[in-house]
Order: C-alpha cells, then sequence, then structure tokens
C-alpha cells in the first residue's frame, strides 16, 4: 500500500520539468518536476496510504462489479498517462535522451493512477449502491413529484436573472455576430453556419436595427431560456418516473441552476446555446422511449415532440444529423413492437429537414460542397509533420504542399490545440474565393498518405493532441474561455449594439465568479471537458458489463458528440461539449 501510494503521488503531482530553452535540462529539473518538496510532498502520500487502507481492509468484503472497477481505472489511467505525457512532453535541443526519460515515466504514471482510481472507483459504487431515500419528507415530495415544473421554472429564473440583468439584451459571439452579418448582407450567405440559426438571429437582429429597441434582441434569449427550461423539466419527469432519490434530484437541479456555463451561454447568442438543449431533450425521449416503451411509444404526443425536436436538431447544427444518425436507427433496431412508427418518424424527419434546407438554398444561401472543418485533422498532421520532419519533405512534395498552403509558414504557425493557425495558411483562389485544396484534393492526398507511410507517430502525436482536451480531464478550457463575458471576449465589430455601461462591473463579477470556481479544489473539475467524457465512458463500461446494451441507446447522443468534438478544430472546446456537459 506505501509503495503504491507513493507512485500514485508522483502520477498526481508531476508538472513536467522546469525548461530554459535552449539549454541542457539537469536530473534536477526532472525531481523538480515532481513537486515533493513541502508539506504536500508529505501530506497527500500519508493520506493516500490511509484512504488506501481504509478501502482495501474496510470494504474487502465489497466485491459488486469488480470487472467495472478494473475496466474503468485500466481505461481512466492509460488516458491520463497519455495526457501527462503529451501536457508537459519536452524534446530537448541538447539530446532526446530527455524525451525517453519522459517515455519511461508513461508506465510510472499509469500505474500511479491505476492505483489510485481502483479505490475511488470502488468506494463510489459502493456509495452509490447505498444510496438511501431517507425520511420522506412533504416537501420533496410536494416539489418533485407535483409541482416539478414550477420548480423549475421558479429555480432556473432566480439563478438566471442576475445573467439576465448584467447581459441585457444579450451577449453576441463572434460566430452568432457573424450570422446577422449574413443575414444583413454584410457577407456572403452559406451554409457554412446553419441556414436557420442565420435566419432566426438575423431576423431578431434587423428588427432591432429597424426599431431601435433591444426588446429584440431579447426574444433570442427568451427562446434559449424556455429551450433549456422544457430540457431540464423532462430532466425532472425522467427522475420522478425513475423514482430517483429526491438528494439526487436536488443535485441536479442545482447543477443546472448554478454552474456558471448554463446562464452564460443562455444569454449568449450563439448556436450552441439552442443546440444543447435540444440534444438534452432528445436523449430524454429516448430515455422515455428505452425505459417505459409501452408507455410511451404508443402515444401521439411522444412522435410529436421527438419529430419536432429532431428537426431543430438537426437544423441548429450542422452537425446535427450525426446525432441522428448514428443513435436513431439503433433505437428503431432495439425497439420490438414500434418499429414500423419510429421508421416513419425518422422518413419525416429527413424529408422535412431536406424540403427546408432546399428552401435555404433557393433564397440565395449558396452550398458549401467543401467545407474545410472536415479536413482540420489531416491539416493538423500536415502541419505537424512540416514541423517535426521539414528535412523528409521531398521538393516535389514541397511544391505541391506549397501551391496549396503558404508552406513557408504553416509548420511555425502549428497550433496542437486549434486548426485555425493551419486554415489560415491555406492559399485561397483570387477569383473564385475558393480554397486551391478543393481542386487539388487528390494532389494532396497521395502526399498525406505518402507522409503518414514514413512517420505514422507524427500523425498520431497530432491527433491525440488536437483531440485529448475532450477526454483528458487536466486540461483547462481552450480559447474563448468559459463563455462570452465580454471583457475577455468583446462585443464583436460585425454588429453594434448597446453594451450597458453601467452593469459592466457586475459583468465582471460574474465572470470572475466563474473563473474562480474553475481554479478552486472540487468545483474547477466541474469545468473539464474531459470530466464529462469520463461519466459517459463510465456508463458506457458498466452496461457493457452488466448486459444492458439496449440502454446504450440513451448515451449515444453523448458519444457520437464527444466522437465529433474529436475531429473539430479546437480541442477542450467548452461549447462544443456543451451537449455532453447538459447530458452527463
Amino acid at each position: 500500500i506505501i509503495v503504491q501510494a507513493v507512485i500514485s503521488y508522483i502520477a498526481i503531482a508531476y508538472c513536467g520539468p522546469r525548461v530554459v530553452e535552449g539549454q541542457y535540462i539537469w536530473l534536477d529539473n526532472f525531481t523538480e518536476a515532481f513537486r515533493g518538496f513541502g508539506i504536500n510532498g508529505v501530506l497527500i502520500p500519508i493520506m493516500l496510504i490511509i484512504f488506501y487502507h481504509y478501502v482495501d481492509e474496510k470494504k474487502v468484503k465489497y466485491a459488486n462489479d469488480n470487472n467495472i472497477v478494473i475496466s474503468t481505472s485500466l481505461i481512466f489511467s492509460l488516458i491520463m498517462a497519455i495526457g501527462k505525457f503529451f501536457q508537459y512532453r519536452v524534446v530537448s535541443l541538447e539530446t532526446k535522451c530527455i524525451l525517453y526519460f519522459q517515455i519511461f515515466l508513461i508506465p510510472i504514471l499509469y500505474s500511479g493512477f491505476y492505483y489510485l482510481f481502483k479505490r475511488v472507483i470502488k468506494m463510489l459504487l459502493h456509495l452509490f449502491d447505498n444510496i438511501e431515500e431517507g425520511n420522506r419528507f412533504k416537501f420533496n415530495e410536494f416539489v418533485f413529484d407535483q409541482h416539478y415544473i414550477l420548480l423549475s421554472v421558479f429555480t432556473l429564473l432566480l439563478c438566471y436573472l442576475p445573467y439576465i440583468i448584467a447581459f441585457y439584451p444579450a451577449s453576441i459571439s463572434f460566430d452568432g455576430a457573424y450570422q446577422i452579418g449574413e443575414y444583413l448582407n454584410l457577407f456572403a450567405k452559406t451554409d457554412h453556419h446553419p441556414p436557420f440559426v442565420t435566419l432566426l438571429y438575423g431576423f431578431f437582429a434587423n428588427l432591432y436595427e429597424k426599431f431601435q429597441s433591444e426588446i429584440f434582441l431579447f426574444f433570442l434569449v427568451i427562446i434559449q431560456l424556455i429551450l433549456l427550461v422544457i430540457a431540464i423539466i423532462l430532466v425532472l419527469k425522467l427522475m420522478k418516473k425513475c423514482k430517483l432519490p429526491y438528494k439526487v434530484r436536488w443535485i441536479t437541479l442545482l447543477f443546472y441552476s448554478l454552474f456558471t456555463v448554463f446562464p452564460v451561454f443562455t444569454v449568449t447568442i450563439i448556436k450552441d446555446s439552442l443546440y444543447y438543449p435540444l440534444t438534452l431533450i432528445y436523449t430524454v425521449f429516448l430515455s422515455f422511449g428505452v425505459l417505459f416503451p409501452d408507455e410511451y411509444l404508443n402515444k401521439k404526443f411522444y412522435y410529436v415532440g421527438l419529430v419536432i425536436t429532431l428537426i431543430f436538431l438537426i437544423l441548429t447544427r450542422n452537425n446535427g444529423i450525426y446525432t441522428l444518425i448514428l443513435s436513431f436507427p439503433l433505437f428503431i433496431l432495439f425497439t420490438k413492437k414500434y418499429k414500423i412508427q419510429l421508421c416513419l418518424v425518422l422518413l419525416c424527419v429527413l424529408c422535412i429537414t431536406s424540403g427546408i434546407n432546399q428552401k435555404f438554398y433557393s433564397m440565395g444561401i449558396k452550398k458549401l460542397n467543401f467545407k474545410i472543418d472536415m479536413f482540420t485533422v489531416m491539416l493538423q498532421q500536415t502541419a505537424r509533420y512540416g514541423a517535426e520532419h521539414l528535412d523528409d519533405v521531398t521538393p516535389e512534395e514541397y511544391k505541391s504542399l506549397d501551391e496549396i498552403f503558404e508552406y513557408w509558414r504553416l509548420p511555425y504557425e502549428y497550433n496542437p490545440r486549434n486548426a485555425d493557425f493551419a486554415k489560415n495558411c491555406l492559399r485561397v483562389d483570387e477569383e473564385s474565393e475558393k480554397y486551391i485544396l478543393e481542386d487539388r484534393m487528390g494532389d494532396y492526398l497521395k502526399i498525406w498518405l505518402n507522409q503518414l507511410s514514413k512517420h505514422p507517430m507524427s500523425y498520431i502525436s497530432s491527433f491525440i493532441e488536437s483531440s485529448y482536451g475532450y477526454y483528458y480531464p487536466d486540461i483547462k478550457e481552450a480559447y474563448e474561455g468559459l463563455g462570452w463575458y465580454r471583457s475577455i471576449n468583446p462585443a464583436s465589430e460585425v454588429f453594434h449594439y448597446s453594451d450597458a455601461a453601467e452593469t459592466k462591473s457586475f459583468r465582471s463579477f460574474l465572470e470572475g465568479t466563474a473563473y474562480f470556481l474553475r481554479d478552486f479544489p472540487i468545483t474547477g473539475i466541474l469545468y473539464s471537458c474531459g470530466f464529462y467524457a469520463w461519466i459517459v465512458i463510465s456508463a458506457f463500461i458498466y452496461l457493457i458489463m452488466h448486459k444492458q446494451g439496449k440502454l446504450l441507446i440513451c448515451i449515444m447522443p453523448s458519444i457520437v458528440n464527444i466522437l465529433v468534438c474529436c475531429v473539430s478544430p479546437i480541442s477542450g472546446y467548452i461549447r462544443y461539449a456543451l451537449p455532453v456537459i447538459a447530458a452527463a
């Protein structure tokens, strides 16, 4: 136990060597990286020893779900070991011995986290299995069984009111302002952003400019708030149907009410503020259909609500179609008596959304057949290859790549967590205003495959570094921070609207509170995208081990969103992870 606790401490405390660029990194800098000096180096190992002893000795009789404990611990410890390596990796300019030493650390980090997670998960399962109802207080019955709708509306309005006041009429992100600019003919109208959202935001923004009344922008906030309230009401209804303990329902309601990410995105005009409540509603609809099929799948209102939800899910984000295609067919497959009705729902949704989109295109919105975001992983790998193996790029490859990119600066612009830097190096044809890559895709793919065969590890490393922010919990969010608070993300110049000076200090206070909670122990983990992926992974393993494959349908929207995030342009972008956070 002592040895395992010390190894676990090394894994937890390791924060990378102190680096001075161009100088040799001596061994003492590596020992500093383990943060063993000081009182923490004594107290934390002792606390781990006590905790390990308590779990191993006092809870030794608890052996339920041992396979789940081992499997989950193995996966989480592997994620942490790889994440720590990439987070603190150093390639010395003097010798590769430092890199080899860091690779040698991976088994130690892996073992340390495995010993820790095995005890933590075992303890959590023990606590979950022993959750009791306790006394059934009449107050809990009154609010959660009889009046959960009023409770949700009142609690959310009360907790979101400070944000509504501080950001009135709304906070508008860059993407939201750009879509408004498209509607106002400041930019070419395309389907790079969902046309439905562009028209929705643009319609109210146009009314704001026409009548100079802020209430029209505030209408968008009201729409987003109503969507989220509906989603949370359905969550509490599901919990009521499942007869979950009241303490679990209280924690859930407080999470949606007090977690700062939800209110700030509710008052922010951006497509994600519409998309994640719809994903949550869809997840709850799936749960109702899977858990209580005979009660819900024979009612018309269920199918009407499902169709409406799926239509808007697809219309509010371009990747919404993936959530439908990769989850709904499984729902149909595992449903016994209602396959025809569900097939009609799928057909109806696809036909309606296709018709609506065709209508948008007939209104002058240009359909982009070549969407560069689909190739961001490949662009990152090309940039990484140039940064690490520029000498191995042949003159022929260099010539072709330089016709597609500004290749002389691509390796230097490479940012492991943000593909926008690589995209900015793409050359554009001045006449057609198209990326040259669109017409040279065949040549690029040939070079990409050839470089992959030479240095596959560079490609693998590039993919991990551009995606691990969504499953490694010890990394902070990407740029734009925890929301569009207007101080680090000021109002866009694309669309001008009034910014109340009298509430500026209030907005700063709300922003400071969010970052204080992000950096505070315990609460800080709630701001980690990877933490919510761990919840989904845990649920996946739990259901597989208990042979409850049908229930995997309920978490498929979250799994799909995690996969989409992993191939997205930005790693650890909190607004991309909102659907997973809300459904976790």
